[in-house]
């Protein structure tokens, strides 16, 4: 089995990185658009959902193939009002504390 984790790096994009959990070696790296505020795994285990704070974006990771398929804009927002990532019935909901602005 592979895990995958957060790696922060002093860039301007972020990394997440593919570890096999038994020899604690790094099997492949992806750019994300920053530091990944929040990882999600769908209920299958095929799609990564990055949540990437500072650029207010979702980027869906496929995790066969190892590459960012989809990037997902969101509301703006700062500080430590971050949106949360969750699983309800293989729907992605965003929650944030911020009123949504029209």
């Amino acid at each position: 089995m592979q895990a995958m984790e957060a790696a922060e790096a002093a860039k301007d994009y972020g990394e997440v990185a593919i570890v096999d959990p038994a020899t604690d070696k790094t099997i492949k790296t992806m750019r994300v658009a920053g530091h990944p505020a929040e990882l999600l795994l769908n209920h299958s285990g095929s799609r990564l959902f990055v949540f990437v704070s500072i650029a207010s974006k979702i980027q869906v990771i496929d995790t066969k193939e190892h590459t960012v398929v989809a990037n997902l804009a969101g509301q703006q927002v700062s500080g430590r009002e971050t949106p949360r990532l969750m699983r309800a019935s293989e729907r992605l909901l965003i929650g944030t504390r911020n009123a949504l602005r029209r």
